[in-house]
């Protein structure tokens, strides 16, 4: 099983407006071996309820990996299918030793326009 690469756009804080608010520049960073599968049905109404939002896909991402991932945009395309939205939960990494594979993390992705 092999993943797919993703752009990850890592925001970083630059500064402040003049309402004090901050200002972030955004890189974009490739990272492979991304396993991508789209949200069931009651994965769907379940985080709806939770969040809020309608996650579209959940991103696993490979052991060792330290990109920032929540709140960050990222981009994929799956066969002829383009995808751009916004990672807004991410859940803690498990023990590396305990998952047989090799990604231990995950990212819920919704989209926006």
């Amino acid at each position: 099983m092999t993943g797919i690469d993703v752009t990850l756009y890592e925001r970083t804080k630059t500064g402040t407006d003049e309402f004090n608010h901050p200002i972030y520049t955004e890189t974009a960073v490739t990272v492979s071996d991304i396993i991508v599968a789209p949200m069931t049905p009651t994965d769907v109404i379940t985080i709806s309820q939770l969040y809020g939002k309608h996650a579209q896909y959940q991103l696993y991402i490979p052991k060792g990996d330290a990109h920032a991932w929540e709140d960050n945009k990222v981009a994929f395309t799956i066969g002829d299918i383009a995808f751009e939205g916004r990672v807004f939960a991410y859940t803690d990494a498990y023990i590396e030793s305990m998952v047989p594979l090799r990604w231990n993390k995950c990212a819920w992705v919704e989209h926006y326009e």
